[in-house]
């Protein structure tokens, strides 16, 4: 195997590593939370807690996972942003699912947050100051 493919695996192990690793210790944390934390919140909405009840929470998650993926197929480039927007959205899915909603356990104002919700923001954040900065355009424009 020459180098430049050896590194370009050694770059992907790392990154799937990075997703799982976000995705394991949200859901360490959140189970930790909830056996021997009293004070966590149980957020039925998404979007920081403004649009929507579970179902619509969820199905509006499921839709942004596959729009998501499908951004992923796509960017190359940006595949380490993507896969930590994606473990955080996937984690947040998880709870929807298993506990009928996601649970938030960091204070922000007027806000509950985790460390999904972490992941997203600042993978976003970083997406969009790597194209601004770079100039390109995101996939499919």
């Amino acid at each position: 195997m020459s180098r430049p493919c050896l590194k370009k695996k050694m770059r992907k192990i790392w990154i799937v590593g990075l997703f799982l690793a976000i995705l394991a210790l949200d859901q360490i944390v959140k189970w930790w939370v909830i056996n021997y934390q009293p004070s966590f919140v149980l957020t039925n909405n998404n979007f920081f807690g403004l649009v929507g009840n579970n179902s619509f929470s969820l199905l509006l998650s499921i839709l942004a996972i596959v729009i998501l993926l499908l951004t992923m197929v796509k960017e190359h480039q940006n595949f380490l942003l993507m896969a930590i927007i994606f473990a955080g959205a996937l984690s947040n899915i998880a709870d929807r699912i298993f506990r009928g909603g996601v649970v938030d356990y960091f204070q922000f104002f007027y806000w509950s947050i985790n460390l999904a919700d972490l992941a997203i923001i600042l993978g976003i954040c970083f997406y969009v100051y790597k194209i601004v900065t770079s100039g390109q355009r995101p996939a499919g424009n």
